[in-house]
Protein backbone atom coordinates (compact mmCIF):
# COMPACT_ATOMS: atom_id res chain seq x y z
CA UNK A 1 0.00 0.00 0.00
CA UNK A 2 1.28 3.27 -1.08
CA UNK A 3 -0.14 7.05 -1.45
CA UNK A 4 0.82 9.26 -4.09
CA UNK A 5 1.07 12.83 -2.84
CA UNK A 6 1.69 16.06 -4.90
CA UNK A 7 1.96 19.99 -4.72
CA UNK A 8 -0.18 21.16 -8.07
CA UNK A 9 -1.30 24.41 -6.94
CA UNK A 10 -3.48 24.94 -10.08
CA UNK A 11 -5.64 21.92 -8.76
CA UNK A 12 -5.75 22.75 -5.23
CA UNK A 13 -3.49 20.13 -4.13
CA UNK A 14 -0.81 20.35 -1.45
CA UNK A 15 -1.20 16.73 -0.13
CA UNK A 16 3.08 16.60 0.15
CA UNK A 17 2.66 19.34 2.79
CA UNK A 18 -0.25 17.78 4.28
CA UNK A 19 1.48 14.45 4.40
CA UNK A 20 5.12 16.07 6.25
CA UNK A 21 2.64 17.72 9.11
CA UNK A 22 0.47 14.68 9.64
CA UNK A 23 4.10 12.08 9.93
CA UNK A 24 5.71 14.53 11.86
CA UNK A 25 3.16 14.65 14.09
CA UNK A 26 3.27 10.78 14.52
CA UNK A 27 6.85 10.69 15.20
CA UNK A 28 8.56 8.97 18.79
CA UNK A 29 11.78 7.60 18.27
CA UNK A 30 13.09 9.71 15.34
CA UNK A 31 12.98 11.50 12.40
CA UNK A 32 15.63 11.42 9.82
CA UNK A 33 15.29 14.33 6.97
CA UNK A 34 18.07 13.94 4.15
CA UNK A 35 16.72 16.46 1.58
CA UNK A 36 18.81 19.42 -0.86
CA UNK A 37 17.07 22.21 0.93
CA UNK A 38 15.91 22.80 4.79
CA UNK A 39 13.91 25.83 4.92
CA UNK A 40 10.52 25.40 5.69
CA UNK A 41 10.15 27.19 9.12
CA UNK A 42 6.44 25.81 9.68
CA UNK A 43 7.56 22.44 9.25
CA UNK A 44 10.14 22.82 12.46
CA UNK A 45 7.19 24.60 14.80
CA UNK A 46 4.95 21.56 13.76
CA UNK A 47 7.44 19.23 15.14
CA UNK A 48 7.99 21.77 17.96
CA UNK A 49 4.21 21.59 18.74
CA UNK A 50 4.34 17.49 18.68
CA UNK A 51 6.59 17.37 21.28
CA UNK A 52 5.03 20.19 23.34
CA UNK A 53 1.65 18.54 22.85
CA UNK A 54 3.16 14.92 23.72
CA UNK A 55 5.36 16.34 26.84
CA UNK A 56 2.09 17.67 28.21
CA UNK A 57 0.64 14.61 27.88
CA UNK A 58 3.04 12.85 30.34
CA UNK A 59 5.61 11.31 27.10
CA UNK A 60 9.18 10.67 29.02
CA UNK A 61 10.60 9.41 26.05
CA UNK A 62 13.08 11.30 24.06
CA UNK A 63 13.21 11.98 20.03
CA UNK A 64 16.20 12.10 17.86
CA UNK A 65 16.42 14.61 14.81
CA UNK A 66 18.76 13.75 12.07
CA UNK A 67 19.21 16.24 8.94
CA UNK A 68 21.35 15.82 6.56
CA UNK A 69 21.36 19.07 3.90
CA UNK A 70 23.43 21.81 2.10
CA UNK A 71 24.61 24.78 3.28
CA UNK A 72 23.18 27.28 0.82
CA UNK A 73 24.23 29.75 -1.52
CA UNK A 74 23.25 33.73 -1.29
CA UNK A 75 19.66 32.34 -1.88
CA UNK A 76 17.75 31.08 0.81
CA UNK A 77 20.24 31.40 3.70
CA UNK A 78 18.12 33.38 5.62
CA UNK A 79 15.06 31.29 4.95
CA UNK A 80 17.39 28.69 5.94
CA UNK A 81 18.46 30.11 9.26
CA UNK A 82 15.16 30.73 10.50
CA UNK A 83 14.82 27.14 9.75
CA UNK A 84 17.55 26.15 11.88
CA UNK A 85 16.95 29.05 14.46
CA UNK A 86 13.23 27.60 15.13
CA UNK A 87 15.18 23.96 15.94
CA UNK A 88 17.82 25.75 18.59
CA UNK A 89 20.36 25.45 16.28
CA UNK A 90 21.31 29.57 15.18
CA UNK A 91 24.73 28.45 16.23
CA UNK A 92 25.55 27.20 12.86
CA UNK A 93 25.19 30.61 11.19
CA UNK A 94 26.52 32.71 13.27
CA UNK A 95 27.20 36.13 11.40
CA UNK A 96 23.93 35.74 10.12
CA UNK A 97 22.26 34.79 13.58
CA UNK A 98 24.44 37.89 15.32
CA UNK A 99 22.83 40.36 12.20
CA UNK A 100 19.39 38.92 12.32
CA UNK A 101 19.34 39.17 16.00
CA UNK A 102 20.85 43.04 15.96
CA UNK A 103 17.92 43.89 13.63
CA UNK A 104 15.10 41.53 15.18
CA UNK A 105 16.17 39.68 18.37
CA UNK A 106 13.56 36.79 19.55
CA UNK A 107 11.54 38.25 22.47
CA UNK A 108 12.18 36.58 25.71
CA UNK A 109 8.83 34.67 25.65
CA UNK A 110 10.02 33.39 22.12
CA UNK A 111 13.37 32.23 23.67
CA UNK A 112 11.56 30.72 26.79
CA UNK A 113 8.99 28.95 24.31
CA UNK A 114 11.61 27.58 22.09
CA UNK A 115 13.77 26.34 25.07
CA UNK A 116 10.32 24.40 26.27
CA UNK A 117 9.49 22.94 23.32
CA UNK A 118 12.94 21.73 22.64
CA UNK A 119 13.83 19.84 25.38
CA UNK A 120 13.98 16.17 25.11
CA UNK A 121 14.37 16.70 21.20
CA UNK A 122 18.37 15.97 19.98
CA UNK A 123 19.13 17.47 17.04
CA UNK A 124 21.50 17.37 14.36
CA UNK A 125 22.17 19.42 11.17
CA UNK A 126 24.80 17.72 9.25
CA UNK A 127 26.13 17.72 5.14
CA UNK A 128 28.63 15.93 3.45
CA UNK A 129 32.38 16.20 2.64
CA UNK A 130 34.48 14.14 0.74
CA UNK A 131 38.69 13.72 1.58
CA UNK A 132 41.16 13.75 -1.77
CA UNK A 133 44.73 14.83 -1.69
CA UNK A 134 46.35 17.20 -4.32
CA UNK A 135 50.09 16.79 -5.39
CA UNK A 136 52.18 19.36 -6.50
CA UNK A 137 55.06 18.44 -9.70
CA UNK A 138 58.49 17.45 -8.29
CA UNK A 139 60.96 20.13 -8.80
CA UNK A 140 64.79 19.83 -9.97
CA UNK A 141 67.90 22.02 -8.52
CA UNK A 142 71.18 21.34 -10.14
CA UNK A 143 73.61 21.22 -6.48
CA UNK A 144 77.20 20.95 -8.29
CA UNK A 145 78.88 18.94 -11.19
CA UNK A 146 79.46 15.16 -11.01
CA UNK A 147 83.26 14.83 -11.19
CA UNK A 148 84.01 11.70 -12.52
CA UNK A 149 81.44 12.99 -16.13
CA UNK A 150 81.49 16.52 -15.96
CA UNK A 151 77.16 16.48 -16.34
CA UNK A 152 75.78 18.62 -13.82
CA UNK A 153 74.28 17.10 -10.79
CA UNK A 154 70.79 17.70 -8.97
CA UNK A 155 68.34 16.99 -6.92
CA UNK A 156 64.16 16.40 -6.78
CA UNK A 157 62.27 17.52 -4.50
CA UNK A 158 58.83 15.95 -4.24
CA UNK A 159 56.12 18.06 -2.19
CA UNK A 160 54.27 16.51 0.56
CA UNK A 161 50.09 15.72 -0.64
CA UNK A 162 48.23 18.19 0.43
CA UNK A 163 44.59 17.53 1.90
CA UNK A 164 41.98 18.61 0.30
CA UNK A 165 38.08 18.66 0.51
CA UNK A 166 35.00 18.94 -1.48
CA UNK A 167 31.78 19.37 -0.39
CA UNK A 168 29.13 16.53 -1.45
CA UNK A 169 26.13 18.28 -2.91
CA UNK A 170 22.72 16.40 -1.70
CA UNK A 171 19.95 16.41 -4.01
CA UNK A 172 17.92 13.93 -2.19
CA UNK A 173 14.06 14.44 -1.02
CA UNK A 174 13.74 11.86 1.52
CA UNK A 175 11.53 11.79 4.97
CA UNK A 176 12.09 8.59 7.22
CA UNK A 177 10.08 8.50 10.35
CA UNK A 178 11.00 5.36 13.10
CA UNK A 179 11.99 2.59 11.09
CA UNK A 180 8.16 2.40 9.98
CA UNK A 181 7.37 4.73 7.06
CA UNK A 182 8.79 6.90 4.41
CA UNK A 183 8.10 9.51 2.18
CA UNK A 184 10.32 10.23 -1.84
CA UNK A 185 10.14 12.21 -4.44
CA UNK A 186 10.62 15.12 -6.14
CA UNK A 187 9.67 17.84 -3.08
CA UNK A 188 12.16 19.84 -1.22
CA UNK A 189 11.88 21.31 2.22
CA UNK A 190 11.11 24.62 0.62
CA UNK A 191 8.30 26.68 0.32
CA UNK A 192 8.12 26.73 -3.33
CA UNK A 193 8.27 22.45 -3.25
CA UNK A 194 5.18 22.72 -0.62
CA UNK A 195 3.08 25.39 -2.01
CA UNK A 196 3.86 26.29 -5.17
CA UNK A 197 5.68 24.38 -7.67
CA UNK A 198 4.31 21.03 -9.37
CA UNK A 199 6.02 18.33 -7.40
CA UNK A 200 5.14 14.45 -6.86
CA UNK A 201 6.51 11.92 -3.61
CA UNK A 202 5.40 8.61 -2.86
CA UNK A 203 4.20 7.86 0.78
CA UNK A 204 4.16 4.13 2.19
CA UNK A 205 4.13 2.45 5.76
CA UNK A 206 6.93 -0.35 5.35
CA UNK A 207 8.78 -0.75 8.22
CA UNK A 208 11.34 -3.52 6.11
CA UNK A 209 12.08 -0.69 3.65
CA UNK A 210 12.36 2.14 5.57
CA UNK A 211 14.85 0.36 8.40
CA UNK A 212 17.15 -0.94 5.22
CA UNK A 213 17.32 2.63 3.60
CA UNK A 214 18.02 3.87 7.10
CA UNK A 215 20.92 1.42 7.68
CA UNK A 216 22.49 1.64 4.43
CA UNK A 217 22.01 5.67 4.09
CA UNK A 218 23.95 5.98 7.80
CA UNK A 219 26.39 3.44 6.76
CA UNK A 220 27.54 5.49 3.77
CA UNK A 221 27.84 8.68 5.86
CA UNK A 222 29.70 6.98 9.14
CA UNK A 223 30.78 4.50 8.02
CA UNK A 224 29.71 1.84 10.34
CA UNK A 225 26.77 -0.50 10.82
CA UNK A 226 23.88 1.98 12.31
CA UNK A 227 22.32 0.01 14.86
CA UNK A 228 18.51 0.84 16.28
CA UNK A 229 19.38 2.59 19.83
CA UNK A 230 18.55 6.10 18.57
CA UNK A 231 20.41 7.48 21.98
CA UNK A 232 23.60 5.65 20.86
CA UNK A 233 23.26 6.45 17.02
CA UNK A 234 23.02 10.44 17.78
CA UNK A 235 25.63 9.79 20.77
CA UNK A 236 27.69 8.38 17.48
CA UNK A 237 27.16 11.25 15.09
CA UNK A 238 28.00 13.62 17.73
CA UNK A 239 31.26 12.08 18.75
CA UNK A 240 32.02 11.26 14.80
CA UNK A 241 31.13 15.01 13.94
CA UNK A 242 33.70 16.50 16.50
CA UNK A 243 36.43 13.85 14.99
CA UNK A 244 36.02 15.27 11.95
CA UNK A 245 35.84 19.02 12.69
CA UNK A 246 39.17 18.39 14.64
CA UNK A 247 40.46 16.50 11.34
CA UNK A 248 39.35 19.26 8.92
CA UNK A 249 40.61 21.99 11.26
CA UNK A 250 44.49 19.83 11.02
CA UNK A 251 44.27 19.23 7.20
CA UNK A 252 43.58 15.92 7.55
CA UNK A 253 41.56 13.01 6.16
CA UNK A 254 37.77 12.92 7.52
CA UNK A 255 37.21 9.31 8.82
CA UNK A 256 33.78 9.46 7.03
CA UNK A 257 31.55 11.90 4.75
CA UNK A 258 29.42 13.37 7.63
CA UNK A 259 30.67 16.89 9.15
CA UNK A 260 28.63 19.23 11.02
CA UNK A 261 26.39 21.91 9.02
CA UNK A 262 28.40 25.19 9.50
CA UNK A 263 27.98 28.52 7.60
CA UNK A 264 29.68 31.30 8.79
CA UNK A 265 28.61 33.51 5.76
CA UNK A 266 27.77 37.22 6.63
CA UNK A 267 24.51 37.90 3.92
CA UNK A 268 21.95 35.84 1.73
CA UNK A 269 18.53 36.45 0.88
CA UNK A 270 15.54 34.92 1.63
CA UNK A 271 14.98 34.40 -2.39
CA UNK A 272 13.91 30.88 -2.64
Amino acid sequence: MAQICRTQPEEGDWSINDLYHVVLTNARKYVYIENQYFRYTELAMRLREMYRKLKAAGWKQELYVFVVTNVPPGSGRINTYDMLNALGKAEQMPRIDKKQQDANPDSQDSKAMRKRDLEGMNIHVCTLCSTGWTQEEPSAMITGTDPSTGFPSGSFYVPPPQTVYRDIYVHSKLLLIDDVFFTVGSANINKRSMENDSELNIAMPSPELTKEWRQKLWKLHTGWEPGDDMKQEFKNWGDLIADNTRHRNAGEPLDAPLIEFYDDSTSGSRLD
